[in-house]
């Protein structure tokens, strides 16, 4: 995809895969494994989530860049 001109985003909840996989770009959440996309029927963080990997997705040249999502968990 990304030879034809469309860019591509992983959306991660591991950063150390990231790393070690460097995809063409990266949005990291530091949010529980299984949750990346964020809270269960939390439609208004869950759209936020989206909105900031499909921005990050068409601002983002380096190729392995990691973009850091500064929001936190905040539930135990």
């Amino acid at each position: 995809m990304e030879a034809a001109g469309i860019p591509t985003v992983f959306l991660s909840g591991c950063r150390e895969v990231a790393e070690a996989t460097r995809p063409p770009r990266t949005v990291f959440v530091r949010y529980p494994l299984g949750r990346v996309c964020g809270r269960p029927f939390n439609v208004e963080e869950q759209r936020a989530i989206l909105g900031r990997t499909l921005e990050a997705a068409r601002q983002m040249e380096r190729s392995g860049e990691i973009l850091e999502l500064p929001i936190v968990w905040s539930e135990p």
